[in-house]
């Protein structure tokens, strides 16, 4: 596809976004908000697919995102006049939006052969760890010291649909199919664990932590010292909709944006 001058997009390509964004009607993609600098490129415009992330990506009251890649994201392309739009949806269903270029980034999204297949991979902007969350209460806690302790004692493990949260779960999991119960959203997986439908959670340990202390349930639920996985995360951009020249040019500006840790 080509661009014009470095991020601009064709009319014609934004015409057939447009029926691609009819023909996936059916994956139940939500319209949430634009943020416009004041120095924005009209003909600079990206679409980013969102699921709620705390604290990296939260809903807010005024529709528009908010959260520690949020920002960052919007700081990244801010640098370019670039207008955001965000579409909050399912994550199984963001990646399938990107695929088919109905969105043309996604944040906080780690490296697999399948995603490469149909997106390009920014350079790493940030660090991620997979954790596991239990209940305090539960008796078989103190046995739990690997991942592999709760395959063994035939737990139900929570993981959200479509998060890739490394090869050692996923080896786990075709050992052990029976025991996975997945969920859509992040905001379910606590209810989950409470309501005893999973026994452990697994996610991002810095989101999993944040979450019980919002909810007020640090004495009811504990973060296990155990790292499931550590891997970079990246943005993905659909190669239907974003070119390798964007692509490196955002990669400059990931290296110039100091991206803002947790404390």
């Amino acid at each position: 596809m080509g661009a014009v001058g470095m991020f601009g997009r064709r009319k014609e390509e934004n015409a057939g976004r447009g029926c691609r964004l009819g023909v996936l009607a059916g994956i139940g993609l939500a319209v949430i908000a634009t943020t416009l600098p004041a120095n924005a490129d009209e003909g600079c415009k990206y679409t980013v697919g969102w699921a709620e992330f705390p604290p990296y990506a939260i809903p807010s009251d005024n529709g528009v995102p908010r959260g520690v890649d949020i920002e960052y994201l919007q700081t990244v392309l801010n640098r370019r006049g670039c207008q955001v739009v965000f579409r909050n949806m399912p994550w199984i269903r963001a990646q399938i939006a990107l695929e088919h270029g109905v969105v043309d980034i996604l944040p906080y999204i780690a490296f697999n052969q399948k995603r490469e297949s149909y997106g390009h991979f920014s350079i790493p902007y940030r660090d991620a760890v997979t954790g596991v969350l239990m209940r305090r209460d539960d008796k078989r806690l103190k046995f739990v010291h690997t991942l592999q302790d709760l395959g063994q004692r035939a737990m139900r493990i929570g993981v959200v649909r479509g998060v890739w949260n490394g090869p050692r779960l996923n080896e786990l999991k075709q050992g052990h199919p029976d025991l996975f119960e997945e969920y859509a959203e992040t905001s379910l997986r606590v209810p989950m664990l409470l309501s005893g439908r999973a026994d452990a959670i697994i996610d991002d340990r810095d989101s999993l932590v944040f979450d019980i202390n919002q909810r007020g349930l640090s004495q009811r639920l504990v973060v296990l010292d155990i790292e499931v996985d550590r891997r970079p995360f990246h943005l993905l951009f659909s190669r239907k909709t974003v070119t390798l020249d964007e692509v490196q040019e955002i990669n400059r500006l990931i290296e110039l944006v100091t991206y803002r840790r947790l404390e």
